[in-house]
C-alpha cells in the first residue's frame, strides 16, 4: 500500500483504495485554501487496468481492481470534498476506456460502465457537483493517432461541452440516444421461434416477484419445465400443505407457496433449486440436476439480486463491505453464469437489469453501477457467441426493496410484456441487446 504523501505544494500522492488517503488530500486541501473547480478521474486509464471481465485466469480480479479505482474511489473522493465544503460547486470529469460500445469493434470492459452509470446518481445526490463521463479507446493507438486523442481530451477537459456521456473514437464523438421501438411489431408475432413448446428454463431469483410472474409466462404459454433458482431455503413440495396450515396466510413465504401452487394446476413442471450464482461449483452442479431432470435447457433468465434489506445506499455510504451484496450477483454471478452456460448452448440468456442504470435513483449509486456492468457484459458476450444475449432493463417492478409496479401485477400486462420481449428476440436479422421497458410515459 502506497502512503499518502504530498511531494509538492499542488501535487499529492494516494492509493484510491485507501478512504483515509482521500480524508488527508481534503484536508490538505483544506488548509490550503484550496477547493477544486474540476476534478478529472482518469484511473482507468491507467495501464495495469487494461483488462477485460472476460480474463480467463481470475475474471473477478480486475472486476475488483476496476471498482476499487472507480466505483469506491469516487465515492471516497465524494464524502471527502463533502465534509470540508458540502455546497461547493465542481465538474467531475470520469475517463473510461471501452466502456461504451460503438463500433462493435472494441474490446469492451463492463467493469468500466459500473461508473458511467453510478455517477448519474452522484450528481443527483450532490447537486453541486455536474458529472460527465467520456469513454475512449486507447489501445492499440500510436504516434498521432494517441497523440490526437490527448489533444482531444485536453479539449474536452479544458473546455467542456453540456454532453453527460461522450464517446471519443477517432476523430468522431458519438452521444448515447435512446430509440422508441413500436412493441405491435413484435406482438404479432408467434412466440414457437424462440420460446420451446415443453422447453426447460432457468429462472435465478426464481422465488422473488419477476421471477414467479416469468415462470407463470412460461408455464401458460409453452407448458415448460421452469427450474426456480435460489440463495435461500424454500420448504420442499411435500411440506407445503403444513406450511400453509402453520403459518398466517400473509407470510411472505406462504405467498410464495400459492402463486407456485396455483402456476402448478396450470401445467408443466416446476423444479425448485437452492444456490448461489455467484458460486462456480454451485452453478455447475444446478446445471447437472436439469440436465439429469428435463435434459437440454433451452433458455435463462438472470434475476438473481440482492435482498431489500442492503439495495439502498447513498454515495458517501458506498463501501465494498456495504455495496458488496448488491453488485455480487449483477456481476459476478454474470461472470459464473456465462462460464456455466458456455457449454450449455442454451437458445437465449435474458438478464434483467434496471432502468437504474440508464436513469439513476437517489440511493441507487452501487445499483446503477451493477446494472450498467450488466448492459454492457451483454454486448460484451455478444460480440464472441452466437448465442444471443438481451439486457431488460425494467422499471421499479424488479428493483430489490421495490414493490411491484401494480401496472405490470396484472396477467394481462405481463403476458404483453414478454410476448413483446420475445417477438423482438425473433428478429434474428437485427436483434436489440438492450431492451428498455417503462410502465409510466
Amino acid at each position: 500500500r502506497a502512503a499518502f504523501t504530498q511531494a509538492q505544494p499542488n501535487e499529492f500522492e494516494l492509493d484510491p483504495r485507501q478512504k483515509n488517503h482521500f480524508d488527508q488530500l481534503a484536508a490538505c486541501l483544506s488548509k490550503q485554501g484550496i477547493l477544486p473547480g474540476h476534478i478529472i478521474h482518469a484511473w482507468h486509464l491507467v495501464n495495469d487496468q487494461r483488462k477485460t471481465a472476460r480474463s480467463k485466469k481470475s475474471p473477478a480480479k480486475p472486476l475488483a481492481d476496476s471498482m476499487a479505482k472507480g466505483l469506491f474511489s469516487l465515492a471516497y473522493l465524494t464524502g471527502s470534498l463533502q465534509s470540508i465544503a458540502p455546497a461547493h460547486p465542481f465538474l467531475l470529469t470520469l475517463l473510461t476506456e471501452a466502456g461504451q460500445c460503438v463500433t462493435g469493434e472494441e474490446q469492451l470492459r463492463p467493469e468500466a460502465a459500473i461508473d458511467i452509470s453510478a455517477i448519474k446518481v452522484l450528481a443527483q445526490e450532490h447537486p453541486a457537483i455536474q458529472c460527465r463521463s467520456i469513454d475512449v479507446r486507447v489501445k492499440d493507438l500510436r504516434g498521432w493517432q494517441y497523440q490526437r486523442l490527448k489533444d482531444r481530451l485536453l479539449e474536452e477537459c479544458c473546455y467542456p461541452g453540456s454532453e453527460s456521456e461522450l464517446v471519443v473514437r477517432g476523430n468522431r464523438c458519438w452521444v448515447p440516444t435512446i430509440s422508441k421501438m413500436a412493441a405491435s411489431l413484435a406482438t404479432s408475432r408467434t412466440l414457437q421461434p424462440v420460446l420451446r413448446q415443453q422447453g426447460t428454463y432457468l429462472i435465478t431469483g426464481g422465488l422473488g416477484n419477476i421471477g414467479l410472474l416469468i415462470a407463470q409466462f412460461l408455464v401458460q404459454k409453452v407448458d415448460a419445465n421452469v427450474v426456480l433458482l435460489s440463495r435461500s431455503h424454500f420448504p420442499a413440495m411435500d411440506e407445503w400443505v403444513d406450511y400453509l396450515v402453520e403459518h398466517n396466510a400473509d407470510d411472505s413465504i406462504a405467498l410464495k407457496i400459492k402463486h407456485l401452487q396455483a402456476i402448478q394446476k396450470i401445467g408443466g413442471n416446476l423444479l425448485i433449486l437452492r444456490g448461489d450464482v455467484c458460486n462456480q461449483k454451485e452453478m455447475t452442479e444446478c446445471l447437472a440436476l436439469v440436465q439429469s431432470r428435463f435434459g437440454k435447457l433451452h433458455g435463462v433468465f438472470h434475476g438473481a439480486a440482492a435482498s431489500a434489506d442492503n439495495t439502498f445506499l447513498s454515495v458517501t455510504e458506498t463501501t465494498p463491505e456495504s455495496a458488496g451484496a448488491i453488485l455480487a450477483a449483477k456481476t459476478q454471478g454474470v461472470m459464473v453464469l456465462d462460464e456455466a452456460l458456455a457449454s450449455r448452448q442454451p437458445d437465449f440468456c435474458i438478464l434483467l437489469s434496471s432502468l437504474a442504470s440508464v436513469l439513476g435513483g437517489i440511493g441507487f449509486y452501487a445499483y446503477a453501477g451493477a446494472n450498467g456492468f450488466m448492459d454492457r457484459f451483454v454486448q460484451q458476450h455478444n460480440q464472441h457467441s452466437e448465442i444471443p444475449w438481451l439486457s431488460l432493463n425494467m422499471d421499479g417492478w424488479n428493483s430489490p426493496g421495490v414493490a411491484i409496479n401494480p401496472a405490470l401485477s396484472d396477467e394481462g400486462d405481463t403476458t404483453a410484456l414478454f410476448e413483446t420481449v420475445f417477438g423482438y428476440l425473433e428478429k434474428r436479422d437485427q436483434q436489440p441487446q438492450q431492451l428498455l421497458i417503462s410502465a409510466t410515459p
